[in-house]
């Protein structure tokens, strides 16, 4: 995996990650399963393993303040991720920096790769045609093989995908 250290546009101390756009991946861990309603999309059954969510950010604010917001509990649901979030432990945060990312293809790559259930379809994926962002996973899924999934753009190479675990991302953004 990528050494935390090593991942550039990461500097240490507070506010450290800052990163204006971009595209990630939430892995987490549901140890018990439950049915969750999801806002207006419905009650679903969450199955306890590995859960990987894919979003984007673009906006105000960029990818940290995207990621410093599914590092916290919504008090107020915005994002089908926000109802999801208090039952789950965030365990690593896979990023990539720039508008090149895009969400659904990397949500494509996550529902192609072996043993990944898609649990609630449309999640997190009601502006898009997607058939969901959440994929759950029978073990904790990792990043190479997620990586070598992607496809070179354009004859360009692949861009680079990075890992933090939660822990150093938390103290970089408080």
């Amino acid at each position: 995996m990528q050494d935390t250290l090593s991942a550039p546009f990461l500097t240490s101390g507070r506010h450290g990650f800052r990163i204006k756009k971009g595209t990630y991946v939430l892995i987490f861990e549901l140890r018990s399963s439950f049915r969750l309603a999801v806002g207006k999309l419905g009650i679903f059954n969450f199955p306890a393993g590995w859960y990987a969510y894919t979003g984007s950010a673009l906006g105000p604010g960029g990818l940290s303040a995207r990621i410093r917001h599914h590092l916290g509990i919504a008090t107020r649901p915005h994002w089908h991720m926000d109802y999801l979030r208090p039952r789950g432990s965030m365990r690593e945060i896979w990023y990539g920096r720039g508008p090149c990312y895009d969400e659904h293809r990397w949500a494509a790559c996550l529902r192609s790769m072996p043993r990944t259930v898609a649990v609630v379809p449309g999640f997190g994926s009601s502006d898009c045609r997607c058939e969901t962002h959440l994929v759950h996973f029978s073990a904790r899924p990792e990043i190479n093989p997620f990586k070598r999934r992607q496809p070179s753009t354009a004859g360009a190479a692949r861009p680079p995908i990075f890992y933090l675990p939660v822990d150093a991302l938390k103290a970089m953004i408080k």
